[in-house]
């Protein structure tokens, strides 16, 4: 049985490997079976990303659509999903005999042996805790999740001088990690991987889809999840980089090609996306529109926000690239292209020595 190391780091893309002094990173990639240009699947948000990565399936299949979204028979908000609908990996290492670890790879939970949540805003809670967990047990297959970056990132922006540091602080732990992974399995399996990328805001657009649903006579709002959802409400609003739209009334819904029309004639307005273009992306389920601002711009109108320069953020089709990287045993040194995420678990599974057809994504996210 060959043992697995998989490691995912939050929102790292090769923009910022580039910049950084990664050198532990940087090695992996260059030595092992590198995937060039790993595209994401829809939107880049981490919730269905990460499910993306340890299924091998897009949202239409494993039913995280969003981080958030509207249930229209409960009018709710929800968040935080967590129902996936097909296995995961460590569920199909489970099943081959596998004993599992996760270390804040959340979509685990209640998936693997056994789930430890840490706090993920210092790179060391995760190796420390890792390597205790392998000092008190054996396992076999080990996942966890670096979120520094992407938290640093979200406050200071995609290239800032702190997340090129933060990086370099993860790459260092990851490395620790790896030394002791070494001293105690021997040969095993390194898989490194992200979601997707990042983007920096730079200007704020006076964009204002309630005031575009307004003109139509809708009646609109944002909502978050908890959040109460009154009954004469035509379209509800989840503010997410790529801003989902909901017709809850029927007046909505026989506006919707206008709607559609109206926003793609925004000058501020990026890429719209109606049930053909979610259904091209495999996401059909999202929302009933979708659109997304052009990069660098952001419609957030928060107080707090107003004061800050710069930040990052992610959700758009901009943040389609992330990285993976195969490292161990007789892996050849490589660079696969063309691929999405949906690649990184059914290669995974090859390197192990389990067969099971979970489909390979090749040049499905082009169209992104």
């Amino acid at each position: 049985m060959k043992k697995l190391l998989f490691i995912t780091i939050d929102s790292l893309g090769q923009d910022l490997i580039d910049k950084s002094d990664a050198v532990f990173i940087k090695s992996i990639m260059r030595t092992g079976n590198t995937i060039e240009n790993l595209r994401t699947a829809f939107p880049s948000l981490t919730t269905p990303m990460m499910t993306t990565i340890l299924t091998g399936k897009y949202p239409e299949d494993h039913g995280i659509y969003s981080n958030s979204i509207y249930d229209y028979e409960k009018n709710k908000v929800i968040g935080k999903l967590r129902d996936v609908r097909v296995p995961t990996i460590s569920e199909i290492l489970m099943k081959a005999g596998y004993r599992t670890l996760s270390v804040q790879h959340f979509m685990l939970e209640n998936r693997c042996n056994k789930y430890v949540q840490v706090d993920g805003s210092k790179p060391q809670n995760n190796t420390n805790t890792i390597i205790g967990e392998l000092e008190k047990s054996d396992y076999d297959a080990v996942f966890t999740i670096y979120q520094s970056v992407d938290s640093i990132g979200h406050k200071y922006g995609s290239l800032h001088r702190k997340r090129i540091e933060e990086l370099e602080k993860v790459d260092h732990q990851i490395e620790k990690l790896f030394n002791f992974v070494t001293k105690k399995w021997g040969n095993f399996l390194l898989v490194i991987n992200s979601d997707h990328s990042m983007s920096t805001y730079k200007k704020r657009s006076k964009f204002s889809i309630i005031s575009l649903l307004n003109k139509h006579g809708l009646k609109s709002g944002f909502y978050e999840p908890g959040q109460r959802i009154p009954q004469d409400i035509d379209c509800v609003l989840i503010r997410q980089p790529t801003v989902q739209i909901y017709l809850k009334s029927e007046k909505g819904k026989k506006q919707k090609n206008e709607i559609i029309y109206d926003l793609e004639s925004e000058e501020d307005v990026a890429k719209v996306y109606d049930e053909y273009e979610l259904a091209k992306l495999h996401n059909p389920y999202l929302c009933d529109i979708a659109y997304t601002l052009k990069k660098g711009y952001t419609n957030n109108f928060n107080s707090l926000l107003l004061a800050i320069k710069s930040f990052g953020y992610h959700g758009t089709f901009e943040e389609s690239n992330a990285i993976a990287s195969f490292y161990g045993g007789s892996i050849k040194q490589d660079k696969l292209k063309d691929y999405d995420l949906t690649v990184i678990t059914p290669k995974t599974l090859e390197y192990l020595g389990i067969e099971i057809n979970l489909g390979v994504g090749k040049e499905n996210a082009a169209e992104i």
